[in-house]
């Protein structure tokens, strides 16, 4: 009898007497209905509990989030004759960008592929994401991105408040994307750091001034553009992109702990003393739970545009603060050696066949070797080299390291006490950059240098009673002979307002060099050269 009231009460077909067999019959069929749909459900949809990216097949780092690679046609509207509907079609088709957040640090392939972005070089790669189940089970087939090029790197804020994971953007835009038929699933043991970095965890320090004074740095986002109708299609690859584009710098501070700030700013805006030499360098780094470095971003050339105190409710208790806006001509990333990891080939899972888009066979401008650990040179690491100078030669360390007269030398090394022909006996800073000539009747003032894995970077900045034509005119002479060609001549300003100033860029591979000169209000002429080289 229950049984007849629980079903009369949840279906009216129930209501009319029916034979005891065919209730329990009807009852137990109605009973598996739930449980079948539940069924279907899960077979038919999939949930991903975990995502990974692979570069040109090998396993690189577990994601945070990923998007887009997705085929996306254009709307052409046809003309059409008066008073007639508008006829429609779909013109080209090209392929969304894909975006992955990942968390630090970066494994080492992903360090390679940010290197080779800050440095300018134009890389191509095969990349693979893959969804997985929690059991690590495939959830769909892997999306397939062909001749991916890095066109943006974003950085989240860096907070002292904050206690979220940091993470940080990669943007690719593919020549086309495709549904792959394996998924690359992660090794037992996956390379990459298990340090947790929080957006807390960081320490900035301009120039030589202490590292406690930043309190928040605004994201970054850093762009290299592409043209707009070459985005997601075909042979996009192919096409050279503009040079990277560096934003402004935000940091916040307190402004009892300004001081330094302020002067800088009224000495490098309202004072107009912002020529090379006047110019810093700032270092963010990144820091995991135990305060041990994880990753360091170098800035280069900063100067500052800005130093304002943000809006602020009345009767509020918070402390004063104040923000400065810095530009920057330059950014690395360097990691502590520990922190470089090697990634390791995942394990490949068949998943269920998908048709392949007609496509040139994937290949990559730079392949990763599985194994393969990029080397990258610290800030701060010596080595050892011997770098001429006009009429003579000097034996200097290579590396980021505080300026010294001439005749001191870092702990094991060998240098004259006395100048070598064509330096000057008031020379601060290590050393010249290594085999470019110097011109006679410099004094050298500064010398600083970063390596990373691909590139090296030297600067050294001189003063000269020469005048501007006469520098100019020695140094044509000088490169001419010695092979570099010039690839840039651009001379702005006037010598009334101070505002004289010269760029000249020559190159000869795998080396190029940007010699700044500007008109001091001293007089005379202060000559910034940077000399980069392509390391292989």
């Amino acid at each position: 009898m229950r049984s007849d009231r629980f079903l009369r009460s949840v279906h009216p077909l129930f209501m009319t007497p029916i034979p005891t067999r065919s209730r329990l019959l009807a009852l137990a069929c109605f009973c598996l209905l739930p449980a079948s749909g539940a069924l279907a459900a899960d077979i038919t949809s999939y949930v991903a509990g975990k995502s990974f990216l692979a570069i040109d097949g090998v396993y690189c780092a577990p994601l945070r989030e990923w998007h887009g690679g997705d085929a996306a046609g254009e709307t052409i509207v046809e003309s059409s004759v008066a008073g007639a509907v508008p006829k429609k079609h779909v013109g080209n088709v090209r392929y969304e960008p894909i975006s992955v957040k990942l968390a630090f640090p970066p494994t080492a392939p992903v360090l390679t592929l940010l290197t080779d972005f800050l440095a300018n070089k134009t890389v191509t790669k095969n990349i693979t994401l893959t969804d997985l189940t929690y059991d690590m089970k495939p959830a769909g087939a892997p999306l397939e991105g062909s001749h991916a090029m890095l066109v943006e790197v974003k950085f989240e804020d860096w907070d002292a408040a904050g206690k979220e994971p940091a993470t940080f953007t990669l943007v690719f835009a593919p020549e086309y994307t495709r549904a792959g038929i394996v998924a690359l699933t992660p090794p037992t043991s996956p390379p990459g750091s298990t340090k947790n970095v929080q957006t807390s965890g960081f320490r900035f320090r301009l120039g030589a001034w202490p590292a406690n004074q930043v309190n928040r740095v605004a994201a970054l986002s850093i762009k290299r553009r592409l043209p707009v109708d070459a985005i997601g299609s075909a042979r996009s690859y192919e096409i050279t992109p503009a040079p990277v584009e560096f934003p402004s710098l935000v940091v916040t501070l307190a402004e009892s702990q300004a001081a330094d700030w302020k002067l800088w700013a009224d000495d490098f805006l309202v004072k107009g003393n912002n020529s090379d030499a006047h110019e810093k360098t700032a270092t963010l780094e990144l820091l995991d739970n135990a305060l041990t470095p994880v990753l360091s971003l170098q800035f280069f050339n900063v100067g500052i545009t800005r130093l304002f105190r943000p809006p602020l409710d009345a009767g509020s208790e918070a402390i004063r603060r104040l923000q400065a806006e810095l530009y920057f001509e330059r950014m690395a990333i360097t990691p502590p050696p520990a922190t470089l990891v090697t990634a390791i080939v995942g394990v490949a899972t068949a998943v269920a066949p998908a048709t392949p888009l007609a496509a040139p066979a994937a290949t990559s401008t730079t392949a990763a070797t599985p194994g393969a650990t990029p080397v990258a040179t610290p800030v701060g690491t010596v080595t050892p080299v011997t770098a001429p100078v006009s009429g003579g030669t000097t034996t200097a360390p290579r590396g980021e390291i505080a300026a010294e007269p001439v005749g001191k030398t870092p702990a094991g090394t060998t240098a004259a006490t006395t100048p070598a022909a064509g330096t000057s006996s008031a020379d601060q800073g290590a050393r010249d950059p290594a085999n470019f000539p110097r011109l006679a009747g410099l004094t050298r003032k500064t010398y600083s240098s970063n390596r990373s894995a691909t590139l090296s970077d030297e600067t050294a900045i001189y003063s000269t009673k020469l005048s501007f034509d006469e520098v100019v005119s020695a140094y044509e002479d000088l490169l001419k002979a010695d092979g570099w060609e010039q690839t840039m001549r651009n001379e702005s300003g006037d010598p009334v307002s101070g505002t004289h100033q010269f760029r000249l860029r020559w190159a000869k591979a795998p080396r190029s060099v940007e010699i700044r000169l500007t008109q001091p209000k001293s007089g005379g002429t202060e000559v910034s050269v940077s000399v980069s080289s392509t390391r292989g």
